[in-house]
C-alpha cells in the first residue's frame, strides 16, 4: 500500500548548512502539497478507534503527579513528564512506579525549569530551559551523567538512536541573533551537541506570533516537527536526525507570510491556522486547525491522503487529550476523574469496572487509541 512519507522528499524551502561550515547548500525537491477546505472538511469515520485501553498508574505517597504534559515509551519503560511538578515518572508497562526523576533546584546535576525530556540509549535526557541545558541521567538507576550546553537556544529537542540531537527553536517577539550561521528553526547535532545540519533558516528580523508548547513529536523511529510559521509539518529520522519529508496543508485562509509574526492577527481570529505540532501513529496524522475562534480536531489519513474533520466521529471513541504514541496506539490523557465521568456519561468507552473504581478514587491513568484506520 502506498505510505506517503516513506518516500525521500525534500521540501524546497529547507536549507542545509553542512557542518555550519563554508556556508549552505540548497536541497532542491517537492513539498507534498495537501488541499484543505477547513470549511468542509471530509467527515471521519464515525469509529476511528478500534479499540480503547486504560492504564491506572501507580502513585506512592509524596510524589503526586500533577498533570502529564508528554508521555514516551521506551524499552518497555512509559516516561511521564509533568512539568508542573517539574518531573519525569517512569513506569512499567503495566503502570507499577520504577521511579521519579525529581532534581529540581539550582545545585550539580540538577534543573531549574524542565521544558521537555527525550529517552534514547538507556539514557533520560532533560532540557532545562532556563539555564538552556541539557541535562543526562542513567534511564535505570535516574543518576547523573553530564550536563550539555548546546550552541543555539532551545525551545525543544529529541535524543537521536546514535546518540545526537535534534534541536528546535522558534524565534518569538525581541529575539535576536545575530549569526547567521545559527538563525535556523532545526538542527542536527552530534552526541557532544556539535552542529552537523542547520534546516528551515529564518531572517533575523522574523518572529512567531504564537509558541506552541512543543515544536518534536516522536512516532517510534520517525520525529513530527511543526511551528506556527507553517501549517503542515516535517519527519525527521529518529535514526540520524536525516528528514524524510514534509507535508504542506493549503488551508483556505491562512496567515499570510506577513502577519505571522503579528499577535494582533491572532486575536482577530481572521486567518485558519495549525494549533500545535501534530502527533502520527502509523499512517495516521492527528493535529488540531484553528478556524476563527474555534479548533477542529482532525486526522489526516496518509494512505488515502486527506484531512477528516473528528468532531463529528461518534463520543464512543473520539481522541482525546493526546500526549504521545507507540508503535501502534496514540496515548491520550484525560486529566481528571471529573473528565472520565463527563466522557463516559456522553458515550466514550468505559474502562473495566475494577480500572474504573481506581480512576473514581483520583489514580492517575493514560488512555491508549488503537485505530481502525491503518494500513
Amino acid at each position: 500500500m502506498k505510505k506517503i512519507l516513506r518516500l525521500s522528499i525534500l521540501p524546497a524551502a529547507l536549507v542545509l548548512l553542512a557542518g555550519c561550515a563554508g556556508g549552505g547548500r540548497a536541497v532542491s525537491d517537492e513539498v507534498h502539497h495537501v488541499p484543505v477546505d477547513e470549511y468542509n472538511l471530509a467527515p471521519g469515520p464515525q469509529d476511528p478507534v478500534a479499540t480503547v485501553e486504560y492504564l491506572v498508574l501507580e502513585q506512592p505517597e509524596g510524589q503526586l503527579l500533577a498533570g502529564t504534559d508528554k508521555v514516551s515509551v521506551e524499552d518497555g519503560r512509559i516516561y511521564v513528564g509533568d512539568y508542573r511538578s517539574q518531573k519525569v515518572f517512569v513506569y512499567s508497562e503495566e503502570g507499577k512506579l520504577l521511579g521519579v526523576l525529581a532534581r529540581n533546584g539550582r545545585g550539580p546535576g540538577e534543573y531549574i525549569r524542565m521544558a521537555s525530556f527525550s529517552v534514547a540509549g538507556g539514557v533520560l535526557y532533560v532540557l532545562d530551559e532556563f539555564e538552556s541545558r541539557i541535562l543526562a541521567y542513567d534511564a535505570g538507576t535516574l543518576a547523573h551523567l553530564r550536563t550539555l550546553q548546546p550552541p543555539v537556544q532551545v525551545r525543544d529537542f529529541s535524543a537521536l538512536r546514535d546518540g545526537g540531537f535534534l534541536l528546535a527553536w522558534a524565534p518569538m517577539e525581541g529575539t535576536h541573533v545575530a549569526d547567521p550561521a545559527k538563525r535556523y528553526r532545526v538542527f542536527v547535532t552530534d552526541a557532544d551537541l556539535r552542529i552537523r545540519e542547520g534546516w528551515f533558516p529564518y531572517a533575523e528580523d522574523e518572529a512567531d506570533a504564537l509558541s506552541f508548547r512543543q515544536y518534536l513529536t516522536e512516532a517510534g523511529e520517525s520525529l513530527v516537527y511543526g511551528s506556527y510559521r507553517e501549517d503542515g509539518y516535517c519527519l525527521f529520522s529518529r535514526a540520524d536526525g536525516h528528514p524524510e519529508g514534509q507535508v504542506a496543508f493549503d488551508l483556505a485562509k491562512p496567515v499570510p507570510a506577513a502577519e505571522r509574526g503579528s499577535i494582533q492577527a491572532v486575536m482577530e481570529h481572521k486567518y485558519n491556522h495549525m494549533m500545535a505540532v501534530p502527533f502520527l501513529c502509523g499512517d495516521c496524522v492527528s493535529m488540531t486547525l484553528v478556524t476563527g475562534e474555534n479548533g477542529i480536531p482532525c486526522l489526516y489519513d496518509r494512505t488515502q491522503d486527506r484531512l477528516m474533520d473528528m468532531s463529528r466521529a461518534s463520543a464512543k471513541s473520539s481522541l482525546v487529550g493526546i500526549v504521545g504514541c507507540t508503535a501502534d496506539s496514540f496515548v491520550g490523557t484525560l486529566y481528571h476523574k471529573s473528565n472520565y465521568i463527563n466522557l463516559t456519561n456522553n458515550g466514550f468507552s468505559r474502562a473495566d469496572p475494577g480500572t474504573e473504581a481506581a480512576i473514581l478514587a483520583d489514580a492517575p491513568f493514560l488512555v491508549f487509541y488503537r485505530l481502525n484506520v491503518r494500513d
